[in-house]
Order: C-alpha cells, then sequence, then structure tokens
C-alpha cells in the first residue's frame, strides 16, 4: 500500500510541477488600445442616445437589427445571440429568419459547405479575418441545427 501511496505522491508533485512551469510561460494578456478617435465616438453615441436599455426582446428589435454591421463586434454578436435565443426557445422559424439575416450582415453567400471546408483545412482556429469567420461558423453550425429540428419537427 505505501508503494502506492508514493507512486501517487510522486505524480501529485509532478503535475504540480509542470503547471508551474506552464504558469510561469504564460504571458499576460496584452490589451488593443483604444484611439481617441474611437472613445470620442463612444463618448457622443452614449451623449447622444443615452445607456443602452435592454427589455426582454432587445434582441429582436428591427431597429437594431436593420442597422447591423459586420463591421462592429458587438453587432456580428447580436445576430448570432438573437439566432441562439430563437433556437432555444424553440422558435425556429423566426431562427431562420436571423439567420437569413445574418447572412446578410455577415456577407455570406450559400456555399456553407466550402465555408466550413476553407476554415477546416485552414489548420487553424486563426485565418484572414479570424473573428468574422468564426462567427459566420457559428451562424452555420446554429443553421444546421435549426434545419434538423424544422425537418424532424415536420414544418
Amino acid at each position: 500500500m505505501s508503494g502506492v501511496t508514493e507512486i501517487t505522491e510522486q505524480i501529485k508533485n509532478q503535475t504540480l510541477k509542470e503547471k508551474e512551469i506552464s504558469n510561469s510561460k504564460k504571458l499576460p494578456k496584452v490589451r488593443k488600445p483604444q484611439t481617441d478617435e474611437e472613445f470620442l465616438i463612444q463618448k457622443r453615441q452614449f451623449q447622444e442616445q443615452g445607456p443602452t436599455t435592454n427589455t426582454d426582446e432587445w434582441l429582436y428589435d428591427t431597429d437594431i437589427l436593420d442597422g447591423l454591421s459586420q463591421d462592429k463586434k458587438c453587432d456580428r454578436m447580436h445576430i448570432l445571440h438573437a439566432c441562439e435565443k430563437a433556437y432555444y426557445t424553440k422558435d425556429y422559424k423566426k431562427c431562420m429568419d436571423l439567420i437569413r439575416l445574418g447572412e446578410q450582415v455577415f456577407g455570406v453567400d450559400s456555399n456553407e459547405e466550402q465555408l466550413k471546408r476553407d476554415f477546416d483545412e485552414s489548420g487553424k482556429k486563426v485565418k484572414k479575418s479570424a473573428k468574422l469567420e468564426r462567427h459566420v461558423v457559428e451562424l452555420i453550425h446554429i443553421k444546421e441545427k435549426c434545419v434538423q429540428k424544422l425537418g424532424s419537427n415536420g414544418h
């Protein structure tokens, strides 16, 4: 029994040493600084519009959805979250409508298989426009699940 306990202790010690080594190699994340111009735009927007208030249906607000831009991460995330909410509330028709809007926002053509293949063949999570492509792939995954649910429910 003491041999097993000794081996267990050696494994624990080795694991702790490995964690210490891996933690010491990690560099702190450096955030991209916001330019003065970006700050002033954001400040002016807040002064004009005030703080954003979110209702239960804010993800589906047509005023917001009609003004989405692929250049803004918050807009890309907004359409993804709207699709996810519609999917998880089992409103698959609304989900498909939002996905079509998302495809327009992202500028995605209908060749999803080619998009996924290109993303997978890159061999890495990052490509020319990593965040945008990752969001497109997420949108495609939601669409596939939604189509599958619609097909199985006979809608």
